[in-house]
């Protein structure tokens, strides 16, 4: 059994301030919603499992441009800060969802989504074998 107090102790001597530095290297932000607050595991993967059916069923066919308004509208988030680059979490799969979306609903390249996103292509691929895998569950 791991004892908590030995392994905070090799990061600071003072428990608050070892467990605030133990956070800040993993990455945990306290009191904020999109962590501590926020859904769990499982209920973020139920709520991406039943985006990926709303998806099955919209229209194919559809443009760059009408694919992203019609994503800002229904996620409520402008279109401006769904293209442009970030690593908060919700915005982050709300942009997996557009890279989805893209590929499922229109006829455009992996490049072409990539390069309208400024990601590697090799990320939209990345997204779109995760889609199949959740959406075989």
């Amino acid at each position: 059994m791991v004892e908590t107090n030995f392994i905070l102790g090799m990061i600071n001597g003072q428990k608050s301030k070892a467990i605030h530095e133990y956070q800040r290297l993993m990455g945990i932000e306290v009191g904020k919603a999109e962590y501590g607050d926020g859904p769990s595991y499982q209920e973020r993967m139920n709520q991406t499992s039943e985006k990926i059916k709303e998806v099955e069923n919209l229209p194919k066919k559809t443009s760059w441009t009408e694919l992203v308004e019609e994503l800002s509208l229904r996620e409520n988030i402008s279109s401006q800060q769904l293209l442009e680059p970030s690593r908060k979490r919700g915005r982050v799969e709300i942009r997996k969802q557009l890279i989805v979306e893209a590929i499922l609903r229109s006829d455009m390249k992996r490049a072409e989504i990539a390069e309208h996103l400024q990601i590697d292509p090799a990320v939209v691929t990345r997204v779109h074998k995760e889609w199949l895998g959740k959406s075989k569950k």
